[in-house]
């Protein structure tokens, strides 16, 4: 059938995006199901096909999610070789969907082509179509291809089981053949070959078991299925078996016991990589469908590798992941996988433990008994994300992590998702925990806070007994909704997480409040994102409100989903316990109201939706990022520039009132009037006031705060006239309070501090202006603000910015693209105006214009790193024309002059 992309019937779940348009190199998929000619020189204008639900939330159980392969067959690369797109895929049904049995022994093979007979010579569809149609005359299909385990170690055995689907009414014969890769690459091993027979409308089911090389590393398995269609229902006869699809999986062979090198490091208030500072991206990673729930006992490492090289590729040094509620061998030797594949492309998991989804949590003792305990009580609504009963088999469960896991450098442990504590009484604690201090103190934010803090400092000593050194902190928690104080809560620990589902204004504001430079910390905005799939606008700002105020890195909520699961959950609903039983006044209301609009008696599984469909920023089933995704590398390529400095020197500090949630939300217009007016300002945490600089001249209090901070304040010299209450702005016209000097004024945030290096300067607007001015460093900056600018100067000059429009530096032009921003920095350590070699991002196509004469530009790489550098069509008149291929890029310029 042929049918335009856009009217593709939406019950397909199959969605189109262009990656280019202009011809891209088409070749077979490396993991294509069906045989395809590796015939060189093919080229084609393409779209590529991704799945795409009907709604971004398809509830399990109630709408027709579907239970399918998205497999691609072809692979389209763009001109540097890098693949963009699969223009042609198979959209095998494993089994009917869960409602309604739609798809019953469905295999759609769907291709995305512009002009298919104009562009690739008949011949060779008429191969592809030949190939497809004795797959279909065949009447077979691969439903399951799996090993036993995602990993194994080293001397212990595999095992593979295949199994085949018949769907006509008479038996049919066929081959099944399995063959194995090294992590080398080599030439695959035949390992088997085995003939089975299906009865009519059955299935046959091969199980291979072998001893696979020792070598470390990934190992890739293909099963072909192999038949004479002509002697198919001839079981006697061999025939000529041609090969008619085929399956990749693969494992992961791991020394024993697991050990990876660190990836990340705290370096007072940075992340650090390969011992240089810099500000990280970072995502979420739940591949499949069925959110986390099934992620781990249906894991994919063929698929999780290439999740994993393209999240590297698109800027994300740090991933977070959940760990199953129940802790058996099978979800643990994922796991394992998943932490060495992340390790293998300089990845750090965020490993978070326990949430506020689950009821029940199970684990296996040494002995081999099975635990099985309850961690949220049906009542406990005013406990959200951590407990209080159970302690000891809390512990336990932790335990088995932090045995397995001690030696893996490239994690760290957030104990908590997001925690909400409202008063606990002694009848939902264990007597133990009702025996803390903490919970002695009256009731109130801090002792809610400090209850979290003891729980978080308990479940840490179990991973350090076990001899992990790994990063450990408690969590975020629902400050806004007063459910605990998140900073008086992660206090203790060296970083301070912070999830910010917010506008953007609201995410820098909110990091403002709870800064943890007074403290020498990185903060963590461990999720940040915003309901819809793809949503660059919200991505773009996040992350740049993110960067302004201070964060150490940010983490979008989320990647995607990668695979949809072939089992339908089994957890039923456990958040439905908050409509069973009139409400608490304690309990966290937003989980109420969650349960009554979102869930129904008829849904299944721990949350009732996939929730990388509503939150997403890749192409489904690809490892293609979408425009949101690519915000992230971007910014990350400039990593550097965006680091904070511990010595902050500003004149202006605002002072944040300890375990006050309700002084949050006031707090936010403080911090806008701040902006608008261009102050550079810190933040000193009221529990840390004796940090307070002795540079500091005026004094902001973001809420009420004891005498004895007050009394720390003035001791610093700051005169009781400078310092101002919560809600008195009257410091606005205050004119001895430093300023940047920029214009116009009246709807630019203007948000400046100190980095490693220098100063970083943001300028935010909603609306448009083709021109502003800033005076930097001694210089005068001209340039577009299309929402967002940057500026990095250093006692040299500038040596970083983004910007739009025709960007100036004092009169004379740098660069000015056509359309979009630019990034761009000095590749030497030189300000842009003295480096003859600059690094550039663009945020979309365009025309990039330089005073200079460009002697070479190229895709840029990093010292060290040993792939072959491209050198790009040559580029005349000083103009750079950035396509949608190179958009995709960091590019390198070199001109041909030293300086302007």
């Amino acid at each position: 059938m042929d049918w335009p992309t856009d009217k593709l019937p939406a019950g397909f779940w199959i969605g189109s995006f262009t990656p280019s348009t202009e011809k891209l190199a088409i070749q077979a998929a490396a993991a294509s199901p069906i045989p395809v000619s590796k015939e060189a020189g093919l080229s084609a204008r393409i779209q590529s096909a991704f799945i795409h639900p009907p709604i971004e939330f398809p509830k399990h159980n109630i709408d027709e999610e579907i239970r399918a392969d998205f497999l691609p067959i072809l692979e389209a690369k763009d001109r540097f070789g890098t693949g963009v797109g699969f223009p042609g895929v198979l959209l095998n049904h494993a089994a009917p969907s869960l409602a309604g049995n739609r798809f019953q022994d469905c295999a759609a093979y769907i291709f995305f082509f512009s002009h298919p007979e104009k562009d690739i010579d008949l011949s060779w569809w008429k191969m592809l179509l030949t190939q497809i149609a004795a797959a279909v005359e065949s009447s077979l299909a691969i439903e399951k291809v799996e090993t036993n385990y995602a990993s194994c170690h080293q001397g212990e055995r595999v095992q593979v089981r295949v199994r085949i689907k018949n769907r006509q009414s008479a038996a049919t014969a066929m081959q099944i053949r399995l063959y194995h890769q090294t992590p080398d690459g080599k030439e695959d091993s035949l390992i088997s070959d085995v003939r089975r027979v299906a009865g009519g409308r059955s299935a046959t089911e091969a199980l291979f078991d072998y001893l696979p090389p020792a070598e470390a590393g990934l190992h890739r398995i293909r099963v072909d299925v192999a038949q004479d269609v002509a002697n198919r229902e001839n079981l006697a006869v061999v025939g000529i078996p041609r090969v008619l699809m085929s399956r990749q999986i693969a494992f992961v062979m791991l020394d024993s016991p697991l050990k990876t090198q660190p990836c990340l490091r705290v370096e007072g208030p940075n992340f650090s990589v390969n011992s240089c500072e810099m500000f990280l991206a970072g995502t979420h990673y739940y591949p499949s469908d069925v959110w986390w729930e099934w992620a781990w006992r249906d894991f994919r490492p063929a698929i999780a590798v290439r999740d994993f090289e393209a999240m590297r590729r698109a800027g994300n040094r740090i991933v977070r992941v959940w760990v199953d509620p129940v802790l058996d061998e099978p979800v643990l030797r994922a796991m394992d996988a998943a932490i060495w594949l992340a390790g293998q492309n300089g990845i750090t998991l965020d490993i978070c433990v326990f949430n506020q989804w689950v009821r029940d949590l199970g684990y296996e003792k040494p002995d081999g008994t099975k635990v099985h305990f309850e961690y949220r009580h049906p009542q406990d609504f005013n406990l959200y994300s951590f407990s209080l009963r159970n302690l000891q088999d809390q512990r336990d469960y932790i335990r088995v992590l932090a045995r397995r896991w001690k030696g893996a450098g490239n994690i760290i442990y957030n104990l908590a998702n997001e925690t909400y504590v409202k008063d606990p009484d002694p009848s939902q604690m264990d007597a133990e925990a009702a025996a803390w201090t903490e919970s002695q103190l009256p009731s109130g934010s801090q002792r809610d806070s400090l209850i979290f803090r003891r729980w978080a400092n308990e479940m840490e000593e179990v991973i350090r007994r076990e001899g992990g050194s790994q990063i450990v902190f408690p969590g975020y928690m629902f400050n806004l909704s007063h459910g605990g104080d998140t900073y008086l809560a992660n206090q203790d620990s060296p970083i301070m997480p912070w999830h910010g589902y917010f506008p953007p204004e609201w995410i820098g504001q909110t990091i403002h409040y709870f800064d943890p430079l007074s403290s020498d910390r990185p903060l963590l905005l461990e999720e940040f994102g915003s309901l819809g799939w793809n949503n660059k606008d919200h991505y773009d700002g996040a992350m740049h409100y993110a960067i302004a105020a201070g964060a150490g890195a940010a983490m979008s909520y989320e990647w995607g989903v990668s695979w949809l699961s072939q089992e339908a959950p089994f957890v039923p609903l456990p958040i439905r316990d908050a409509l069973k039983q009139p409400a608490d006044p304690r309990w966290f209301a937003p989980a109420v109201d969650y349960a009554r609009q979102n869930t129904t008696e008829k849904g299944a599984g721990i949350a009732p939706w996939p929730s990388g469909f509503g939150y997403g920023s890749i192409y489904h089933g690809t490892p293609f990022t979408a425009p949101a995704a690519d915000v992230l590398w971007q910014l990350s390529q400039f990593g550097e520039f965006f680091t904070r400095a511990a010595d902050d020197t500003s004149q202006v500090a605002v002072v944040i009132p300890e375990a006050d949630t309700t002084a949050v939300e006031p707090s936010l217009e403080l911090f806008k009037k701040l902006w608008l007016q261009g102050v550079q300002f810190t933040v000193v945490q009221a529990s840390q006031i004796e940090k307070l600089s002795d540079k500091v001249a005026t004094v902001l209090l973001a809420g009420a705060v004891p005498g004895h901070v007050m009394e720390k304040i003035q001791s610093r010299g700051v005169s009781e006239e400078s310092i101002y209450k919560a809600g008195d702005f009257s410091w606005t016209g205050n004119p001895a309070i430093p300023r940047v000097a920029f214009s116009p004024q009246g709807d630019i945030n203007c948000i400046s501090r100190k980095t490693l290096g220098g100063h970083l300067y943001m300028f935010a607007s909603e609306v448009s202006h083709s021109e502003i001015s800033a005076m930097i460093g001694g210089s005068t900056v001209t340039m577009g603000l299309q929402k967002y600018a940057m500026i990095h100067s250093t006692e040299q000059g500038i040596n970083f910015l983004e910007a739009s429009g025709e960007i100036k530096l004092n009169g004379v032009k740098l660069i000015h693209p056509s359309r979009g921003r630019v990034l761009v920095s000095g590749i030497d350590d030189k300000p842009l105006h003295k480096s003859d070699r600059w690094k550039l991002a663009a945020t979309e196509p365009a025309e990039v214009s330089f005073s200079r004469t460009i002697k070479e530009a190229r895709i840029y790489l990093p010292d060290g790193v040993p792939q072959q550098q491209v050198i790009l069509p040559a580029v005349s008149d000083g103009i750079l024309r950035v396509d949608q291929d190179l958009s995709r890029y960091p590019l390198e310029i070199q001109f041909q002059d030293e300086q302007l």
